[in-house]
């Protein structure tokens, strides 16, 4: 008996073609994710079973985490709090597969992605599709406000 599992923080994320037969799925990231990204992670967990028993899910973060923290000698938290944050040449679209617990980037398109800012305004985070960048492209522009 195989057992596949998948948590979406927000029910209405989910595309309407999943169901329990469901093997992969397309998901898509938004490009402004300034108002925070809980609500777009998934979490799966795949197993196989011989018979049934207690089992304990180990889930898996199928999506990746881009963290950019701003630090500086020269300048202040103050003024490190003003900065503009985008990040580049990401990629938001993509399949989830459940049995692997994985996710894979679809179509050519990178997109500028506005992170979610912590409190302090120094730390931005966002959601991507697990990808690789070509060596020598811009990731990450930040722009202080004079």
């Amino acid at each position: 008996m195989d057992v596949t599992s998948v948590y979406y923080p927000m029910q209405s994320m989910i595309p309407s073609s999943v169901d329990a037969t469901t093997i992969s799925f397309p998901w898509n990231l938004p490009a402004n994710q300034s108002g925070g990204y809980a609500n777009y992670d998934i979490l799966t967990t795949a197993m196989g079973l011989s018979q049934p028993v207690m089992i304990n899910f180990n889930f898996v973060h199928p999506l990746s985490k881009v963290r950019v923290e701003l630090v500086s000698d020269e300048f202040t938290l103050a003024e490190l709090a003003g900065a503009s944050v985008t990040l580049n040449n990401l990629r938001l679209n993509g399949v989830v597969n459940l049995p692997s617990g994985t996710a894979l980037p679809s179509g050519a398109a990178a997109a500028s992605i506005v992170p979610q800012t912590d409190t302090e305004g120094s730390k931005y985070s966002a959601l991507v599709m697990p990808s690789t960048v070509t060596s020598g492209t811009t990731i990450v522009t930040v722009r202080l406000v004079e």
